[in-house]
């Protein structure tokens, strides 16, 4: 099974051999697909990858001397219970912030709220 990042870019490219070819690709068709793989690999909540999205990255790039970090938000759990998920989504935006100001690659990893790469 194709991975979501292969297969988005297997359609640009399908879509650029085309335009090659001289057929004509509406613009709106490139959006589109922009949009889809945007929704698919994008936490909603944090603008980071999401977990799917997140595993892939770090599985295709096994062996290439990269290094990871992961992490894990201390007392996550202790926010949502105490103050409520409303109080839980803003530390999880706020870290999201901050890994978009960087020059870091930022995704969730797991299904778990707070644990981001």
């Amino acid at each position: 099974m194709k991975g979501l990042t292969e297969s988005y870019e297997y359609m640009v490219n399908w879509i650029g051999g085309a335009e090659a070819s001289g057929f004509t690709v509406p613009v709106d068709v490139k959006k589109a697909l922009q949009a889809i793989y945007r929704g698919a690999t994008t936490d909603p909540l944090t603008g980071l990858q999401n977990a799917a999205a997140t595993r892939e990255y770090v599985g295709r790039r096994r062996g290439e001397g990269n290094a990871f970090v992961l992490y894990d938000i201390d007392n996550f759990k202790g926010v949502n219970d105490s103050y409520g998920k409303p109080a839980g989504d803003m530390v999880l935006r706020r870290a999201g912030r901050i890994l978009r100001a960087g020059d870091l690659r930022g995704g969730r990893y797991s299904g778990g709220a707070d644990e981001l790469i």
